[in-house]
């Protein structure tokens, strides 16, 4: 839903209310986390077109997504963090190209990547997988690499999902009652 209106946005924090009233709060990525974002962004024109570069219709193509995620009723998952080979790496903002996702080609009709992202909470059971700059990613030439976003199938050829062990480990829901029924599942993201 597209909040236009006061009245909309209560509508919307009702059902947020009912969610965590049913889980008991334990529901912490309910399977549109990541679509009111893309609702957010598709419905941000202005902004989107800042970006707009050459032929590239940046707008169009949110809409597209946008429309794709909502009328098929896709569970989108993302990622925000490269994984970094040691703490002083990570917190001067510099990544190791040969862990971190970063961009190996750029052709015609989009990029060529590689490497890992992490966290890709609820990635599992999600349709699609965002995937943003890095929100530790200094603003430096040498980054240019790790410096882009697109979305893609969580089926597709080559992507593949490490995760964590489960929290559930198959008691009922009576012994656990949380680990039992709100799962999320966290994985790491490689390319």
């Amino acid at each position: 839903m597209v909040p236009k209106s006061k009245e909309d946005v209560l509508q919307r924090g009702r059902a947020f209310y009912e969610w965590a009233t049913w889980s008991n709060g334990m529901f912490g990525r309910t399977p549109d986390y990541k679509n009111a974002s893309v609702m957010a962004f598709a419905h941000a024109p202005g902004f989107l077109a800042q970006g707009t570069v050459g032929q590239a219709d940046f707008v169009q193509n949110m809409i597209n997504f946008y429309d794709e995620v909502r009328l098929n009723d896709k569970v989108l998952t993302h990622t925000l963090v490269n994984p970094s080979v040691s703490h002083a790496q990570f917190a001067s903002g510099k990544f190791d190209r040969e862990v971190a996702l970063h961009v190996i080609k750029e052709t015609d009709v989009g990029i060529i990547v590689k490497g890992a992202r992490l966290l890709a909470t609820l990635g599992p059971l999600a349709d699609e997988i965002e995937v943003f700059p890095s929100t530790v990613l200094k603003a430096d030439p040498s980054n240019i690499r790790f410096a882009f976003a697109f979305a893609i199938p969580i089926a597709t050829p080559g992507l593949k999902m490490l995760c964590r062990n489960t929290y559930d480990h198959g008691k009922s829901n009576f012994d656990a009652p949380l680990s039992s029924r709100y799962e999320e599942m966290d994985a790491v993201v490689t390319l």
